[in-house]
């Protein structure tokens, strides 16, 4: 099995013991981490977000939520970014020496 499909297997594990025990926030945690390692960072969000609907004060899933929303925001200002060079707009990036002539 290639990684993908393992984690595709998992993930549908997952999605079964939520319908088994949906009260039980593991369960969600651990599909959002799925999520996020496929890629699927909105997604993950959400069921991080149900973990901590069940139990407020799930560590890891608290954690875990700050971590995706960073990387969703790092993905958005991206998406910016490429929006406005594609555009012929030139942006500065932000590692960029403050002493470099902007043309």
């Amino acid at each position: 099995f290639s990684k993908m499909n393992k984690l595709d297997e998992a993930f549908q594990e997952y999605l079964v013991a939520v319908e088994l025990v949906p009260n039980y926030s593991i369960s969600y945690n651990n599909i959002g981490v799925l999520l996020s390692k496929m890629g699927r960072l909105e997604e993950a969000e959400s069921h991080y977000a149900a973990a901590l609907k069940i139990d407020n004060h799930y560590a890891d899933a608290r954690n875990n939520m700050a971590a995706v929303r960073s990387q969703l925001k790092e993905r958005e200002k991206e998406d910016s970014v490429k929006r406005l060079e594609d555009s012929g707009i030139h942006v500065p990036h932000y590692d960029a020496d403050p002493t470099d002539e902007v043309v």
